[in-house]
């Protein structure tokens, strides 16, 4: 659900840490359910602190002044429910109070508001799984039921206030309306108060009695609550004091200081880190933030638990053999990424890239790390000249061609002897940092591809792809400065240009990007392809406006996982409208990495919905990149530390033994596309190629609200499915026109939860925690995909009906017999 359909309900979640709160008030009815840790209230008349421990519920009126503070560490959630849904419900709300507060509840009471909480947890379990096409309809039920026990066991009539007081407390809503609409402007306490209709002198004495707090404290702590915002969403220092409202870059950083007891750029560095600490988490060992809400869901009942899943809306599809509506190219064959240089130089990682290019057939291998310090490629003595080692690289790339792939060479990495700084985003040092002196880096460069030219000669690598420098994706979370990135990337396309006048060199579509245009316009190197990295990754503030707003809070890095399920194609939209502004209309663009997510310990990743999100992915946006880079074949590629589980969610294609996990048995279906595209809609792909059709179905689910900010509440190592959204099966109607009549084969290939997938087949045979080699012969038995045959005679048109579980894909083809 988005934002505006929430906000026309009259509903909404919120999370937060609320570590640096301050008073405030909402029109709002709020419900407050402490999730972990300790904190305090203050209600309007700020005279008790009221004590909060883990699992208190309680309500704060709308226009009610409070703040609430959580030690660190701690967070609630909260539900928020408008004055127009409380009046469509139950009329009478206006006129009531509810006396909730189990902070002030003995063991008695704590029964009543045990229901509460069961019908809170129950809304809220409904809020993010998101459930089929009547989920709104299903949400209001839960939140009715709420309303109802709340009502109930809790309300009241309403208080009769003093008028002084509600005068007053009517003066300071406006005041702080005003505020909230205008903070990024250079207001003052006069121009405020002219708004309200009040003096100066009132109104300062009206914050300060109120909330403890001068009209410049409140007014200073509204605009440091955004500034924390832009900058966990990747914004730079200085732009971030002037969207504030700050006067200059040293008053923000002063006041934030003095807030946060650390200076902006600390903050930005040390969200840097908890990158690092989240792509290093594994999710079975995360802490699970949810599970003392999670204590009061009511289990099924029986007759619940056997009811059958209900069929979806039928999906009717029509395709004629003589009338295609276009050639395809199969543009996502031409990329897969193999990982590092050093990985190739292991027998693993070989095997399966071998069995990779022989089963589906790969033009371009893209490898990451040429340069880096595990090649052994650069040293450099004190007082000495540098030396060159070839030997490593060399046999990395002799491995590749050895196998039919052409390499794509990203250069950007930096020897740890030239780089300017440290900076690693993984435990692997691939080091990703410009270097200490441009004339050295370019005479590395210069090195590097002239030995390849005389190894391999200058017409074979003149055909390879190269990415000049490294992409941004990670690198603009620490650097601050485009200008330092882009000076790197113009001169590293100089060298490699200078020597390949004809190779493709591709540059980055990510962070920046029409800034970075920009100067390769004016510049003249302009990059012959885009390329981009997708791993389905969205800031806070994009994510909170379609879904849950997660207020002040530390407990996610900004690269959650975005609620658009539609990504790359939006991403290309994007990316092709910046183009088309500078003229560029005709550059291609390709995804040189892509995945699902970002996770690197994703359990997901082992699971049959990959492939479904794999089908989903390439089939809804076929040909319309130049390459898809798919990250990555191996398991064995690790930029972690390695995992003592063989299903640890790895990127791989393969486990580390090479098992072939259900990605890869989709991409293998895939391979089976024919030449001509009949028909294309949600779920289904159809296509033809001489005297065959080929028609692949899929029902992919998207990963739920809470697993998109990895709160790992649902998911073990052997339970892997709570974390989507909850989908129905999947019934599709198919007619097929235009057959030539006679007799036909019918293959029918189904990848699912009962067969293709060896992650399901490892759970059905018990999970074993040691795979023998006995073990996993018969896992890799059980990782093909499902398939049935039969012979059938048609005429001109061919029915076909099927029927598809969640994360479920089938290939049909109709294949002409002699």
């Amino acid at each position: 659900m988005n934002a505006s359909a929430e906000n026309r309900a009259g509903y909404s979640f919120e999370i937060s840490s609320r570590e640096n709160s301050h008073p405030g008030w909402h029109q709002e009815l709020e419900l407050v359910f402490v999730l972990r840790g300790r904190g305090t209230l203050w209600r309007e008349d700020r005279t008790v602190p009221y004590s909060l421990h883990e699992a208190d519920l309680f309500t704060v009126s709308g226009y009610e002044m409070h703040e609430i503070h959580m030690e660190s560490g701690g967070l609630t959630l909260s539900l928020l429910l408008s004055s127009s849904f409380l009046s469509f419900y139950f009329p009478e709300a206006q006129q009531l109070a509810f006396a909730c507060k189990s902070y002030a509840a003995d063991a008695e009471e704590q029964k009543k508001y045990d229901i509460l909480r069961a019908d809170f947890a129950a809304a809220f379990q409904t809020f993010y799984q998101n459930e089929a096409h009547h989920a709104a309809l299903h949400l209001r039920s839960k939140l009715i039921l709420l309303l109802d026990d709340l009502i109930r066991y809790f309300s009241c009539p309403a208080p009769k206030a003093a008028p002084a007081f509600d005068k007053g407390r009517s003066h300071l809503r406006a005041a702080a309306g005003w505020i909230d609409q205008h903070y990024t402007e250079d207001i003052t306490l006069k121009e405020t108060a002219d708004r309200v209709y009040l003096s100066e002198s009132y109104l300062s004495r009206l914050f300060k009695r109120t909330l403890g707090l001068t009209f410049t404290e409140y007014l200073t702590q509204v605009r440091l609550d955004y500034a924390a915002l832009l900058l966990r969403s990747g914004q730079r220092v200085t732009e971030t004091a002037s969207k504030a409202g700050f006067r200059s870059t040293n008053s923000f950083i002063q006041a934030f200081k003095q807030t946060y007891q650390k200076t902006p750029g600390q903050y930005k560095r040390e969200l840097g880190e908890r990158l690092k600490r989240e792509l290093y988490t594994e999710p079975q060992g995360a802490e699970n933030k949810f599970s003392v809400l999670s204590r009061y869901l009511q289990t099924p009942s029986a007759s619940e638990q056997s009811k059958p899943a209900e069929v979806r809306d039928e999906c009717a599809v029509s395709a004629n053999l003589s009338m295609p509506l276009r050639t395809l190219r199969h543009s996502w064959r031409q990329l897969i990424n193999v990982g590092y240089a050093y990985d190739l130089l292991n027998g693993s990682v070989q095997k399966q890239v071998r069995q990779v290019q022989a089963e589906i057939g790969f033009r371009y291998a893209r490898v990451k790390g040429i340069l880096d310090d595990d090649v052994l490629f650069y040293a450099a003595a004190d007082g000495q000249e540098p030396v060159c080692h070839f030997a490593y690289a060399d046999e990395a790339i002799d491995f590749l061609l050895s196998v039919g792939l052409t390499p794509f060479l990203e250069l950007g990495a930096m020897p740890s002897q030239l780089a300017k700084n440290q900076f690693t985003v993984f435990k692997r040092q691939s080091i990703l940092s410009t270097p200490k002196d441009m004339r050295q880096w370019t005479a590395l460069l210069t090195v590097l591809l002239r030995h390849f030219q005389c190894r391999y000669g200058v017409r074979r690598v003149e055909q390879w792809i190269f990415t000049p420098c490294f992409n941004p994706f990670f690198y603009d979370v620490r650097a601050d400065h485009l200008e330092e990135y882009f000076s790197f990337y113009r001169e590293s396309y100089r060298a490699v240009r200078a020597l390949l006048p004809h190779a493709l060199l591709c540059g980055p579509g990510d962070l920046s990007f029409p800034e970075f245009l920009e100067r390769c316009l004016a510049e003249n190197c302009v990059p012959d392809c885009i390329a981009a990295h997708a791993f389905f990754t969205a800031s806070p503030d994009e994510t909170d406006a379609k879904q849950v707003q997660l207020l002040n809070s530390e407990e996610t890095f900004p690269l959650a996982v975005t609620g658009d399920e539609d990504y790359l194609k939006h991403l290309l939209e994007r990316i092709r409208k910046t183009l088309r502004k500078r003229g560029l209309a005709d550059v291609p663009v390709m995804l040189d990495e892509w995945n699902s997510s970002f996770w690197q310990r994703d359990l997901c990743n082992d699971t049959c919905a990959k492939s479904a999100s794999l089908f989903k992915n390439i089939l809804e946006n076929y040909d319309a990149y130049c390459a898809m880079g798919y990250w990555t074949v191996s398991d064995f590629m690790e930029e972690l530390s390695p995992s003592q589980d063989l299903f640890h969610g790895g990127f791989g294609l393969f486990t580390r033994n090479g098992l072939a996990k259900s990605g890869y048995r989709a991409l293998q279906l895939l391979c089976k596309a024919g030449e001509k595209l009949l028909a294309r809609q949600e779920g289904c792909f159809i296509t033809s190629s001489p005297g065959e059709v080929q028609v692949f179905l899929y029902n992919a689910a998207y990963y739920d609200l809470l697993y998109r900010f990895r709160h790992t509440a649902h998911l073990t190592l052997t339970k892997r499915y709570g974390v989507f959204n909850k989908r129905n099966p999947q019934c599709f109607q198919i007619g097929l026109n235009g057959l030539q009549p006679g007799r036909y084969l019918l293959r029918r290939y189904a990848v699912g939860r009962t067969g293709g997938s060896v992650f399901d087949a490892w759970v059905e045979m018990g999970a074993p925690e040691r795979v023998t080699e006995e073990v996993r012969r018969f896992l890799e038995s059980r990782s093909y995909p499902v398939l049935q045959m039969e012979t059938v005679e048609t005429g001109p048109s061919f029915p076909l009906q099927e029927v598809l579980q969640p994360y479920e894909i089938r290939l049909i083809t109709l294949t002409l017999q002699e």
